[in-house]
């Protein structure tokens, strides 16, 4: 069985991996919705026809090209569902015939994700509660269900989806005693042989062995430093429902969870979580576990804040011209300001169910909403239609089914965000500038920015990379109001293979605002975005866009990247020219490379240094000594000009630090240097081993100005 479901999966993906089409897919080609319609009595209604089914799409009417009442059935039942009008052979097959039998196997099965969230006490029993009595009553062969932690860090799989009910019980119990707590999975820690961590028992042949086959091949790890806990939360239910966007069916999630936080500047992302759980046909229930609506999450909200500011102090951009700088606590006073907007954290999850034709259910008695929500993933119509709009314009395409019987009630989806698709998965809306961008002939010039990707603990299987971008903000649109001063620019960087493919994408949406007092603080500094990857040894290349939200000017870059084999004994990082080292905030993110002992560090990418500015110059490396580490590393910093040797550091010890690396900090005063060219030539000595890393830099006199790109 599963040799065959990777035959299938192999099958959908051949077409695009020899085609040499852009890889934006732009323009959509067909839209699922999923329909239950219920008389007065809320019996599903089972005998429509075509002709009394009308879609609109933005009001505009849409000729349908399949139209079936999908009913489910037990394993082994070869009749099908029944269809009326529309034949669903009027659609070309998703895979071949011999295939289909697999395919309509799955689709026979619900499959239903339980995601529990920050809860409270309360809430945490009601979710065990409600899980048990969900296992006693809907629990079927048909049925299989998947148990997930909503933690800080992402989703956590604690059962993969089985139709074991001790199994879903056991995992419950893990969840709720899991909930709020910050767990820790970083697979940069682990040995080369070990990429990520250990997996669940396997599972037997079947069913629920070809779900987690298809979600594990589909569901992609994205390394983007989020902007707080809001985005990692909106990153993990976007992820969920993208990687079952390859199952059949309909597929259930029941969230349960005391609130949703969206700021501002993750609005983007709730809708891009909308729209592709729309797109995979996913249905969300939100589970309201807080019983008093007069209750708030203020010691939740507190932790978030303390998050939030954790993550923008490693985020967001320094100004270096003056000598005050702008400190986090003020940009969180913006977002403050703003964040009332969408403070109702019980209403964001409503938002978020029903948008994806799911509703918000009560925790008191489960007992018929549960019943209700397994009805309609085994009864319902399936509908299909080619939008008579096929542009990719990013915006919301409201859905309205209209059905000619008097005294019935429709449930459908509310609609689709139109993105376009990377590789089959949906984009965010606002990398639909950048992917433009860089797919534009001649490539735009006309914003200034600075990108590089730092080569940092070599493997034998992937090696760990930084992706490092800074845009001067004299390039950018200032926007000034009476109280702030603010800055909007998206970048993304597309790592592609030798054969052209794109095997990574980096991305993040940056805005920024100082008080109207720093604006001119504020133009001279930089907005610096890093995030760790990891890559295969082998040769790529790098393709990074940045664009001004505000004026829409754009800049792309294009470089080869290399990724050598790991070396057998002592290896050593890329040096980095260091623009600034932050406190480091807890909790400490080990995948990033770039956090030191001594703080979090940011790269000047530019490679220029400004010798009027006060403080030393600094550089920062690691060393990765081999197995098992008997000693510390010792390190030398040399400064050449022309050639010529005029400084070098005394050797001095590096300790090793228990995950086998050994980060360091060097510096020396930047007044030395005079204006000119200079290499750094970092040095190592290990036992007999030896290593060297160097990068090359410019010193500047007068004030700092960051010089632009070539």
């Amino acid at each position: 069985m599963r040799r065959i479901i990777y035959a299938v999966l192999l099958s959908m993906l051949s077409a695009g991996a020899h085609a040499q089409a852009p890889s934006v897919r732009t323009g959509t080609t067909e839209v699922l919705v999923d329909v239950v319609v219920r008389d007065k009595k809320s019996k599903i209604v089972r005998d429509l026809k075509p002709e009394e089914i009308q879609v609109l799409e933005d009001g505009v009417p849409q000729t349908l090209r399949h139209f079936e009442l999908f009913e489910g059935h037990a394993p082994g039942d070869s009749t099908g569902p029944a269809s009326a009008g529309l034949s669903a052979a009027t659609l070309a097959p998703a895979t071949p015939a011999a295939q289909a039998p697999l395919m309509r196997t799955l689709r026979e099965a619900t499959i239903v994700s339980v995601v529990v969230g920050s809860l409270n006490p309360e809430g945490r029993k009601s979710a065990r509660d409600a899980v048990r009595d969900f296992i006693k009553n809907e629990l079927g062969p048909n049925i299989f269900v998947g148990v997930f932690a909503w933690t800080y860090t992402g989703m956590q799989t604690l059962q993969g989806y089985t139709n074991d009910g001790a199994r879903i019980s056991e995992a419950m119990e893990r969840a709720v005693k899991w909930t709020g707590l910050r767990t820790i999975d970083e697979p940069d820690l682990l040995p080369d042989t070990v990429e990520s961590a250990t997996p669940p028992a396997t599972t037997a042949p079947g069913p629920a062995a070809e779900i987690q086959s298809i979600m594990a091949t589909h569901w992609m790890t994205e390394y983007l430093d989020a902007y707080d806990v809001s985005m990692r939360e909106l990153l993990a239910i976007r992820g969920l429902a993208q990687a079952q966007g390859r199952l059949p069916g309909r597929k259930l999630v029941f969230l349960f969870a005391g609130g949703l936080i969206v700021h501002p500047d993750t609005v983007e992302v709730l809708n891009s979580a909308i729209s592709a759980a729309n797109r995979s046909n996913v249905t969300i229930y939100s589970v309201d576990t807080i019983r008093d609506t007069g209750q708030n999450l203020a010691a939740a909200r507190r932790l978030l804040t303390a998050a939030a500011n954790s993550s923008r102090a490693t985020q967001t951009a320094a100004v270096n011209g003056g000598s005050r700088a702008v400190t986090p606590d003020q940009v969180v006073m913006f977002e403050n300001a703003e964040r009332s907007i969408r403070a109702d954290e019980r209403g964001n999850l409503r938002v978020l169910a029903e948008s994806t034709g799911g509703a918000s259910l009560p925790v008191q008695d489960l007992r018929e909403p549960f019943r209700r929500a397994m009805e309609e993933a085994h009864t319902h119509y399936e509908l299909t239609y080619s939008p008579a709009r096929s542009e990719n314009d990013g915006r919301f395409r409201k859905i309205e089914v209209k059905v000619a019987r008097p005294g019935v009630k429709v449930f459908a989806r509310s609609g689709y965000y139109a993105l376009p698709l990377l590789h089959g998965e949906e984009i965010y809306p606002f990398e639909m500038a950048t992917l433009q961008a860089i797919n534009a002939t001649p490539a735009p010039q006309q914003l200034a920015f600075h990108s590089e990707v730092f080569r940092f603990r070599p493997g034998s299987q992937r090696s760990q990379l930084t992706f490092a971008c800074q845009v001067p903000v004299r390039s950018l649109s200032v926007a000034e109001d009476k109280d702030w001063a603010k800055v909007h620019v998206s970048v993304t960087a597309l790592i592609k293979d030798a054969q052209g493919q794109v095997v990574d994408k980096l991305s993040k949406d940056l805005p920024y605002a100082v008080p109207r007092a720093k604006a001119e603080e504020l133009r001279r500094g930089v907005v610096s975005f890093t995030t760790p990857f990891r890559l295969p040894p082998g040769r790529y290349s790098l393709e990074a866009a940045a664009v001004d939200r505000d004026s829409a000017r754009a800049g792309v870059r294009r470089s080869v990247l290399l990724v050598p084999p790991a070396p057998n004994g002592l290896a050593v990082s890329d040096l980095v020219l260091v623009r600034r080292v932050d406190a480091a905030e807890e909790p400490r993110r080990a995948a990033d490379p770039l956090l030191a002992r001594g703080g979090q560090v940011t790269p000047e990418v530019s490679g220029v240094v400004d010798q009027s500015l006060p403080g030393d110059l600094i550089f920062y490396g690691v060393a990765y000594p081999p197995l098992p580490v008997q000693k510390a590393v010792r390190v030398t910093l040399e400064i050449l000009r022309d050639g010529q040797p005029i400084v070098r550091s005394p050797e001095s010890d590096v300790p090793v630090e228990a995950n086998s690396a050994a980060p360091f900090l060097a510096s020396l005063p930047r007044a030395k240097l005079q204006p000119g060219q200079y290499e750094a030539v970092l040095t190592l000595r290990y036992g007999d081993q030896s290593a060297q890393s160097e990068t090359a830099f410019v010193v500047e006199a007068g004030e700092s100005t960051a010089k632009q790109p070539q």
